[in-house]
Formats: structure tokens, C-alpha cells, sequence
């Protein structure tokens, strides 16, 4: 059986330079250790999947069609910006060019985000297997009986599938998008309804599975439970909006047949980057005190 790894590209790189410290630089002092542990994280995953087709997805640099409908959606993450210095996106270039070597391509379109471009390469690959790589538990709402998220947090592993989605928050992957709907999202900077946490999110959509019909029998509930839920249907329905992943946008077919580079994979993270130019020939971490 065929098996495809999407990567979430700027999730990975995020969770690299906030975790990883900053102390790899290249020969010019530029700091490009977000942009190390990426690549050596890429590899560390190839061999553990050893999937047939990898795509690295990458968010636009313009702003999502989310944003343009609600403009506090992420306001509160750094931005895009690949000329700051304090800036993961700054090593975006050097990402971009190690994966090249590696024969591994990647894809960005304009004004869409990874995870629409991921939501839809899962669902074009068929029934083919399908291992996201990513952090965000938004992917949560693609997981079926092909598709998986493979989350990663230091030494700790875990590999959601339906049955874990629903052991761990008490609700199916079909029922994801309506649960953070209610709950909100402080990591997109989604608002929630006050007073609906994840229990009893998830007690609501077990009783009545979809948010459309909670609202429509608000009659049933407690007073307390109505007078939290009353008034809040439209920005509810905004957080499914915004939640919801696109999973039919274009994609590149070809790309499921790309075969990246496998002798490559054996060669030391630090072997590609003194091949790009960013190390001497002897290379040691550079202390940034």
C-alpha cells in the first residue's frame, strides 16, 4: 500500500525555533537553527514512515481569506515576515533549498494555508495512507480510517486515529470542527461560548451530534445550559468557518509520484548544509553568548 507524509511546513519550523536553541549559525553568523532542526526532523520522520511520496506544505506570506472575514483570526502570531531576523520565516529560503537537494517537493499557493493545501492533498491521495506530520490539532477533523496525525513533542509520540480522537476528547473526527466551534481555538485566536469547555462541548454533540441540531433543541437543555447558548449561533457558525478545512482545492497529481532523493537520506543534516555553502568544512555549534 502506497503511504504519503504530509508536512505541515511552517508548524514544524515554528515549533523549531521557539524549541530548539539558537545556537547553530553558518559561517556568515546567520542563525539558521530552526532551519536544522526542520531538516533533521524531515529526515527522522522519512525513515520512520518510509513513505512512498512526502509534500512539504508551507503557508502564504498573503493574508488567508479567514483573515479577511474575521481580522483577528492568528493575530496573535508573529508574522510571516522573512526579512526579521527574530523571525522563524527568516530561514525559510534555506529550508526551501535544502529540501531541493533532498528531491523533496513542497507546495504554497496564494492566500491559502497549509492546512487547506494539506486538507487537500489527503483527501486526492485516494485511499492511499496518509500520515499528516503536524502540532495543530485542526488536523484532527481529516482523521479516517487512511488518515492519521502523527504529533511530535520532544520524546513523546502520538499517532491520532479515530479511536484515539474519540478516547481523548470524546467526540469523532466528523464532529471535530463543530466541538472547537464551541470550545474556540486560543491558539488561531478563535473565541469560544463562555462557559462551554471541552467536557461539556463534547457531552452537547453526544447527546445531540451536530451544533445545527444543539441550537435546534435549546428548548431540551437546562435553563443554565440555554441561557449560556442562547445568542451565540452566528459566532458559532463563524468558528466552523473558520475551522474547517478546504479539502478540495487543486493539486498536483504528479507530485504523488515525485520520488525524493533516497541515497540522501543517510547523509548527515550537517553534510546538506555545508553542501549549500552555510558551513566550513569542520562545523561545531557556535555558542550565541
Amino acid at each position: 500500500m502506497k503511504r504519503t507524509v504530509l508536512i505541515d511546513g511552517h508548524n514544524l519550523l515554528f515549533r523549531y525555533f521557539q524549541g530548539m536553541p539558537p545556537t547553530i549559525f553558518a559561517i556568515n553568523g546567520r542563525r539558521i537553527h530552526a532551519a536544522y532542526g526542520m531538516i533533521a526532523d524531515i529526515l527522522r520522520t522519512i525513515k520512520l514512515f518510509l513513505p512512498t511520496t512526502i509534500i512539504v506544505c508551507f503557508d502564504s506570506q498573503m493574508p488567508s481569506e479567514r483573515a479577511a472575514h474575521f481580522p483577528a483570526y492568528k493575530s496573535n502570531r508573529a508574522l510571516a515576515d522573512t526579512t526579521n531576523l527574530s523571525s522563524p520565516f527568516e530561514q525559510l529560503d534555506i529550508v526551501y533549498d535544502a529540501l531541493h537537494v533532498l528531491g523533496i517537493p513542497w507546495v504554497e499557493l496564494p492566500g491559502i494555508e497549509a492546512d487547506d493545501l494539506i486538507g487537500s492533498y489527503a483527501h486526492a491521495a485516494g485511499n492511499q495512507e496518509v500520515i499528516i506530520v503536524s502540532s495543530d490539532k485542526d488536523y484532527l477533523q481529516l482523521i479516517s480510517d487512511t488518515i492519521t496525525l502523527y504529533v511530535r513533542r520532544g520524546k513523546n509520540e502520538t499517532r491520532f486515529t479515530p479511536q484515539l480522537v474519540h478516547d481523548t476528547f470524546g467526540v469523532t473526527p466528523k464532529q471535530y470542527v463543530d466541538f472547537k466551534a464551541l470550545t474556540g481555538d486560543a491558539s488561531d485566536n478563535i473565541p469560544g461560548v463562555t462557559g462551554i469547555g471541552t467536557k461539556r462541548a463534547a457531552s452537547l454533540l453526544q447527546l445531540y451530534y451536530t451544533v445545527d441540531n444543539l441550537y435546534e433543541h435549546l428548548f431540551e437543555l437546562s435553563p443554565h445550559m440555554q441561557a449560556l447558548l442562547s445568542g451565540t449561533r452566528e459566532d458559532v457558525v463563524r468558528n466552523q468557518k473558520l475551522i474547517k478545512i478546504q479539502t478540495t482545492l487543486p493539486v498536483k497529481q504528479e507530485l504523488f509520484e515525485a520520488c525524493f532523493h533516497r541515497p540522501m537520506l543517510d547523509t548527515p543534516v550537517r553534510k546538506i548544509f555545508l553542501h549549500l555553502g552555510l558551513f566550513a568544512e569542520k562545523f561545531k555549534a557556535i555558542s550565541s553568548e
